[in-house]
């Protein structure tokens, strides 16, 4: 899958390992180091409870366009009331 839009390809993934993601929060700001310019996105939603999300979300290939995601990381996963609700952050880099 490609995206133009980093965050929308970094959500994707999720739905691909989870199934439909409800109450979509997106947040992107820019990121820059020495040697590199990308952005850092801070995801929030539910799904379907999963217990291999984690690890298989930090290992899948995530296509963007124009740059690669360097990182991405589960960062908070609770339960409650029969809902799962994820906080997912990434870290693109643009390349060209």
């Amino acid at each position: 899958m490609t995206s133009r839009d980093p965050a929308r390809a970094v959500l994707a993934a999720c739905a691909k390992l989870l199934g439909p993601l409800d109450h979509v929060i997106t947040e992107s700001r820019p990121w820059s180091s020495a040697t590199f310019d990308g952005a850092r996105h801070v995801l929030r939603f539910t799904a379907a409870a999963s217990d291999s999300f984690a690890a298989a979300i930090s290992e899948l290939q995530i296509d963007i366009r124009r740059g690669f995601v360097a990182d991405v990381a589960v960062t908070v996963q609770e339960q409650a009331e029969g809902v799962t609700s994820y906080l997912v952050e990434a870290l693109t880099i643009e390349e060209g």
